[in-house]
């Protein structure tokens, strides 16, 4: 966590912890990107890709990026000396290798990917194709096995947001040198509308979900957790670390849900889900069993 400049919006602030993160350790830490190089991004016109674009254009690249029919003019206004129409070209055929190549979409094979870049060429993966079993696990695992064995450097994309990072972020902002891009701003009660947006692939940029506009209140307290707040200092301690322990759960369960819903069971599976589906049990009984003694201990 840092703090944000004066200068710099909520809304473009809010892009960059997960947007802008993810395009700067790409390029920087997994492709180890160099100025004078040549950067090839696939979605160049998405969330990541408006970031990854005038990013790589800071490192010194040269940048050509991927996009459809209507993106291209928003993306060369983002700096990228050529922009390449999927629906007009493929950039896996008859263009000059390039030295990294960003997958940001998921939408072309491994085998592509590495056709597009050099003989000595880093090609990273974010995200594959959604599928039946493992949806985008599949071209991310393959990635890591075919890695070993070509000469070419395979790369896997998993993001750590870290506050150096968002500090050099937030001076490029300032700078001038990286302007976040917001299609649209929703309030929190139109969620739904927002993630109804993001699925149709089509966004230009980030959207932003407004918090402080919302007309949302938080529900009124029940007896038991007005007793709860009123109790003592160790009690309340006590809450907030099972709140925080219950908070990181949630995540794990509603993590776990969506590779559910993408991939099917199989997938939990794969990734082992068992030892994280346990967690939520003994969790459960845990927070039942404290919340048992708080409130015996309150009367």
């Amino acid at each position: 966590m840092v703090h944000k400049p004066q200068a710099l919006s909520f809304e473009a602030a809010a892009c960059l912890p997960c947007a802008g993160v993810t395009a700067l350790q790409a390029l920087r830490d997994n492709a180890g990107l160099r100025a004078g190089q040549r950067v090839l991004i696939n979605g160049a016109a998405g969330g990541v890709g408006t970031m990854a674009v005038q990013i790589a254009k800071s490192l010194g690249a040269s940048v050509t990026g991927v996009c459809g029919s209507s993106s291209v003019e928003l993306v060369r206004s983002l700096g990228a000396d050529s922009v390449i129409d999927y629906s007009m070209q493929d950039f896996a055929r008859g263009l000059e290798p390039f030295d990294v190549v960003l997958d940001l979409v998921g939408n072309r094979t491994l085998r592509s990917l590495r056709r597009a870049a050099g003989h000595d060429g880093v090609v990273v993966v974010a995200t594959g194709p959604s599928g039946k079993w493992i949806g985008p696990l599949r071209l991310i695992a393959e990635a890591k096995v075919k890695g070993r064995f070509v000469s070419q450097r395979l790369e896997t994309l998993m993001a750590n947001v870290i506050s150096t990072d968002l500090d050099y972020l937030a001076q490029l902002c300032l700078s001038g040198a990286l302007t976040p891009i917001v299609e649209r701003t929703f309030p929190l009660a139109e969620t739904a509308t927002a993630m109804s947006l993001l699925e149709t692939g089509h966004v230009h940029g980030k959207v932003v979900i407004d918090v402080a506009t919302s007309t949302w209140k938080p529900a009124p307290l029940t007896r038991g957790r007005q007793r709860a707040r009123n109790s003592s200092d160790s009690a309340s301690v006590c809450q907030s670390e099972d709140s925080f322990e219950n908070g990181k759960v949630l995540l794990e369960i509603a993590l776990l849900y969506w590779l559910y819903a993408r991939s099917g069971p199989s997938a939990l599976k794969i990734i082992g889900a068992g030892p994280v589906l346990r967690k939520v049990r003994i969790s459960s009984r845990a927070h039942r069993a404290k919340r048992t003694s708080l409130f015996t201990a309150q009367r």
